[in-house]
């Protein structure tokens, strides 16, 4: 078993107004949204061998040597058109022989997880196995413990069994009301295979991507448009103004009837996130079904250029 944060402390009370404060300031329900939120979502695969590091290094965005200093990252999967094919987080072993890496991935995402790596593998030293007994949690802690894609995120635990008494667990959809309304997309389902490059998924601005490692997969268009500077849309989060359902691939309008994005996903009939044009950040747009929609950058944004 693999934990990560130290589950006395939830009782803290510098913990538990850290959390009420987070909640409020985002408008999401107390009863959606409490200390710990059970991930069934997601799942772990083990990633052993002793080349695992090298491995991983020339398959993700991110620097994944840094392990060796860090308890966790960020990173994507590309494919060799530099279009985002998964996300996922990285977790450093705590084993006493340091060679496993744990890799967390939306649960449906797991088979064509495990057959990209195994398609890479080659002759290097490694294997990989799912891991269905390990459990997510997310915890909401204070700023001290980080999600390593944003603070607010609190921590992720993993466990093989509940660790916490169940008026402590909260409902997933407080989760995921809280990663739309920050603008964190996750897995398959926010970030459709293929469809976007990973800076217009903001990877930057999670902790993400290396651009001083060596090559990896999808890596040469990512740093040419790193350093030419030329994003024309991103991933961003936006609120329902009349509650309407809008479902994936929905064309967003903006006055004078152009279209400057379309809808990854929605929560609630009330918030979702959508791929849109920057020039159209916090513009009201409409859709063809009558939906009143308002796209805006998060507080944890640096300015755009």
């Amino acid at each position: 078993m693999t934990k990560l944060v130290n589950f006395c402390l939830l009782k803290n009370n510098l913990f538990l107004s850290a959390h009420k404060t987070l909640r409020q300031s985002l408008s999401i329900k107390q009863e959606n949204f409490k200390l710990v939120t059970p991930l069934n979502h997601r799942a772990i695969i083990q990633i052993d061998g002793q080349q695992s590091i090298e491995f991983l290094q020339g398959l993700l965005t991110n620097d994944v040597t840094l392990l060796a200093k860090q308890k966790s990252m960020y990173a994507m999967m590309l494919n060799r058109n530099g279009r985002v094919l998964h996300d996922v987080l990285l977790y450093r072993s705590m084993s006493t022989t340091g060679s496993e890496i744990l890799l967390e991935c939306q649960s449906e995402d797991t088979e064509s997880i495990l057959k990209a790596l195994k398609a890479y593998k080659l002759r290097k030293k490694v294997s990989f196995s799912p891991k269905q007994d390990y459990k997510l949690y997310q915890v909401h802690l204070d700023s001290r413990l980080k999600d390593p894609r944003l603070t607010w995120l609190g921590w992720r635990v993993i466990a093989t069994s509940q660790p916490c008494t169940d008026d402590l667990l909260g409902e997933p959809d407080g989760y995921h009301m809280l990663r739309y309304k920050l603008g964190i997309p996750e897995g398959s389902t926010d970030l459709p295979p293929g469809r976007c490059f990973p800076l217009e998924a903001n990877i930057e601005f999670m902790n993400g991507i290396s651009f001083n490692k060596g090559c990896y997969i999808g890596q040469e268009l990512t740093a040419r448009t790193h350093y030419t500077g030329v994003i024309r849309k991103r991933l961003m989060p936006f609120s329902i103004l009349n509650h309407k359902d809008l479902s994936k691939d929905t064309k967003l309008f903006d006055s004078k009837g152009k279209s400057v994005g379309k809808v990854l996903a929605t929560l609630c009939g009330t918030v979702g996130l959508a791929l849109i044009r920057l020039d159209s950040q916090c513009k009201v747009l409409n859709t063809i079904n009558g939906a009143t929609v308002v796209p805006g950058k998060t507080a944890w944004w640096p300015p755009l250029e």
